[in-house]
């Protein structure tokens, strides 16, 4: 049983430090997505879009989710609709909300 507790410490440990690594990985990642981003690539807007929803930085994520958008991104248009609608990082205005919902179709 001795020997159980310790392999399930090990299995702790070592998914801590995936999840630590994972993090620090995450922050050189986003350096990249934004290079991309500037280079056009709405998919790259699109992420970085939702990596700032979650920090809850909504002008941030709305601006990025208006780049990925204007570069044809149905998911991107799909975010801005959710954001108009809710008045994240905007003033809320459910006509543009239906607008953008309806060209991410």
């Amino acid at each position: 049983m001795h020997k159980a507790l310790r392999k399930g410490d090990k299995m702790k440990k070592l998914v801590l430090i995936a999840c630590v690594l994972v993090g620090v990985g995450f922050g050189a990642d986003i350096k990249t997505l934004t290079q991309q981003c500037e280079a056009k690539d709405g998919e790259a807007c699109f992420d970085i879009s939702n990596e700032y929803y979650k920090a809850k930085n909504y002008s941030k994520a709305f601006k990025f989710a208006q780049k990925a958008c204007d570069l044809n991104n149905a998911a991107g248009c799909s975010n801005l609709g959710y954001f108009y609608g809710n008045g994240q990082g905007v003033e809320k205005d459910f006509f543009k909300a239906k607008e953008y919902l309806s060209a991410s179709l």
